[in-house]
């Protein structure tokens, strides 16, 4: 395994690392109020939650499909211009997050667990999955837009994806 191929697989776990992550906290959120609950409270949010995060995660992959999709489609211009707005979309969504952590960490999970309650209390089981949806969702999504800029311009990318870790010398 080369050095550049040893730092593409670390970028690429780190990447993974940290959005799976956040979005593991923020379902660990969604749980947490369920702690004071009974036990048939806590078993149909536990499923409304883990069903919506896997909605999410069917989500981001379907993301990640229509974007090779379009890359596929696309020629030359089309996938520089295509990488150009994926990269301007993740230098936003970084700078969103950096600027959102920095106001609203504190009060962000107590928010969060007060919404879970308030759904949990009326028995609004389709919110609080659809809350975990768009949670994992999006974290999912910025994986795959981080993920598809790093490894689309790369030549170890395509090994990568495919599994294989092994570059074919010409």
């Amino acid at each position: 395994m080369t050095a550049d191929l040893l730092l593409q697989s670390f970028r690429i776990v780190s990447v993974v690392w940290r959005e799976s992550f956040e979005a593991l906290l923020i379902i660990g959120i969604l749980l947490a109020w369920t702690v004071h609950e009974g036990a048939a409270v806590r078993r149909r949010a536990a499923r409304s939650i883990a069903g919506g995060a896997a909605v999410g995660l069917i989500a981001a992959v379907g993301l990640a499909f229509l974007m090779t999709s379009a890359a596929d489609v696309l020629d030359g211009d089309g996938q520089d211009v295509l990488q150009l707005v994926l990269a301007a979309f993740a230098s936003i969504l970084m700078l969103r997050m950096v600027f959102w952590m920095q106001g609203t960490m504190r009060s962000q999970s107590r928010d969060l667990k007060s919404q879970a309650a308030g759904l949990g209390e009326a028995r609004n089981w389709a919110s609080l999955g659809l809350l975990s949806t768009l949670a994992v969702a999006r974290e999912g999504a910025e994986t795959v837009v981080f993920l598809y800029g790093m490894l689309s311009g790369s030549d170890e990318g395509a090994s990568l994806v495919a599994g294989s870790g092994s570059r074919r010398r010409v």
